[in-house]
């Protein structure tokens, strides 16, 4: 809140309201036609089910791969590094 004893003080909130109401104006109307102009995919909830699915799968062969490498690679190492 702004104190009373300010100096311009009904300048300061005019000037601050407008601010306000003009960013949400501006914003406010041109939204609708920038999103129209960038043209956002909009993906039906078949097309985002099958996408799931497929990085699903993706996850999973990368996971089973990465398993199989970790495994290998701890069969290389001796039991204990500790022992001679």
């Amino acid at each position: 809140m702004l104190p009373v004893d300010v100096e311009q003080r009904p300048t300061l909130i005019a000037v601050a309201t407008l601010v306000v109401v003009t960013t949400l104006v501006v914003f406010g109307l041109t939204s609708p036609y920038l999103i129209r102009r960038l043209v956002l995919e909009m993906h039906s909830p078949e097309e985002q089910r099958d996408e799931f699915f497929t990085l699903m799968k993706q996850l999973a062969a990368d996971t089973t791969e990465h398993s199989a490498r970790w495994r290998s690679s701890r069969s290389t190492v001796s039991a204990s590094p500790l022992r001679s």
